[in-house]
């Protein structure tokens, strides 16, 4: 457990190191984005906060709020802001460095439980072979979320609690307990439902005893949405709030339940759309509009793609079990399905980057390959991790 919690905290520090020099060097180099209108103000720490961010800090300072004509904060679940409201108020600390500390608490304890669980799941590997997929979490561009005021962390940090209790074979109070946390962290908890009712097949004895299990278990399960819906019933008269005021944070209106909105996601409209030109959602609309390379408008349905190929494969090789692959799955198709065409990809690569699974085949194939074209490979990783981190602290589109 002690070279576990070492190794755990040393890839948290090491990698998070470059996301800190990157955005301090973003900071005081990089210009302002000059269309985002809070860009300029503020000091370092401040930066941290840039987009949802700031949301979640005005949260955890004045509460919620909703009016069904504009953007709402009720669009932001409850989890993260509130635990961290809870810990400024019993340390004493400003709200915004108690939002950070549960940030970087939460990724230092993801960080220890990613390699406990490696550990438990691929005995065959060398420590060294293992050691690519800690390495991999904290190298991915995309990551530079999880240092940041934003929800990532803990929401990856619940993932790993409840996978972990189902290995460990918990008892299905306690993982029922992590999985309804992690349905008041983010909408894509109720991703975990589908490795709990595995679980729940796989230790019952007979299907009638499934069955009431099920009945029993995946309700409750969802406590954390339950109390968020029943918080918004009586605060705002509008159990819905946080699912009405999203038609205002859309790029376009699309509607799911249409046989448009159908036939745009199996056509794969919304990642089509980014990368034309007459499109509102092409990623060139959005800054910083000429270097692909450094437009996550223009990388979201790449890392989307990327970490569906990579949870594929995993699953083909038998690098990922089936509860892995069923909470993969959800957590990309979630997204996909109820935002990806009115957002345009927005935020698809975050998404993505919550699905640890992928880290594994990422250790997988890195380890089969010759150590110095790993050790380029994750080079140009951290480069770009360091460069999105200079990026979003200056405001530019990514969030």
């Amino acid at each position: 457990m002690l070279k576990d919690l070492q190794a755990g905290f040393t890839y948290y520090y090491v990698t998070s190191l470059v996301v800190l020099l990157g955005a301090l060097f973003g900071f005081s180099f990089v210009a302002p984005c000059k269309e985002a209108p809070t860009s300029g103000t503020g000091d370092f720490v401040d930066a941290l906060f840039a987009w949802d961010g700031r949301w979640y800090r005005g949260i955890a300072t004045e509460g919620y709020s909703f009016d069904a004509h504009e953007r709402s904060n009720v669009a932001f679940y409850p989890a993260y802001p509130g635990v961290s409201a809870a810990l400024s108020w019993i340390s004493g600390l400003q709200l915004r460095y108690s939002l950070l500390l549960v940030s970087h608490g939460s990724l230092a304890a993801a960080f220890v439980l990613l390699v406990r669980y490696a550990r438990l799941r691929f005995p065959e590997m060398s420590d060294e072979a293992r050691d690519y997929i800690p390495v991999c979490f904290g190298l991915l561009p995309t990551t530079y979320f999880f240092r940041m005021g934003y929800s990532e962390s803990l929401f990856v940090l619940l993932l790993l609690m409840a996978m972990w209790g189902i290995e460990r074979r918990w008892r299905t109070v306690w993982i029922v307990f992590v999985v309804g946390a992690a349905t008041a962290c983010r909408a894509v908890g109720v991703a975990l439902l589908a490795p709990l009712a595995m679980h729940l097949w796989e230790t019952s004895r007979t299907r009638t005893a499934f069955t009431l299990r099920s009945a029993v278990w995946l309700p409750l399960a969802c406590w954390g949405l339950a109390a968020w819906v029943a918080y918004q019933a009586v605060e705002f008269g509008e159990p819905w709030a946080f699912i009405q005021t999203q038609q205002h944070w859309s790029t376009r209106q699309t509607s799911l339940f249409s046989w448009d909105g159908i036939a745009a996601l199996l056509s794969f409209r919304p990642i089509r759309s980014v990368y034309d030109p007459a499109s509102p959602c092409y990623w060139g609309n959005f800054p910083p509009r000429d270097n692909p390379a450094f437009n996550l408008m223009f990388a979201n349905p790449i890392y989307f793609l990327g970490t569906a190929a990579l949870v594929v494969a995993g699953r083909a090789k038998g690098w990922l079990s089936n509860r892995e692959t069923a909470l993969s799955a959800a957590l990309l198709l979630i997204p996909y399905v109820l935002q990806a065409d009115r957002a345009c990809m927005a935020a698809e690569a975050r998404y993505a980057s919550s699905v640890f699974p992928a880290y594994f085949v990422m250790g997988h194939l890195l380890a089969r390959l010759p150590g110095a074209l790993a050790g380029v490979l994750l080079g140009l990783s951290a480069t770009f991790l360091a460069i999105y981190s200079a990026l979003f602290v200056r405001w530019y589109w990514f969030y």
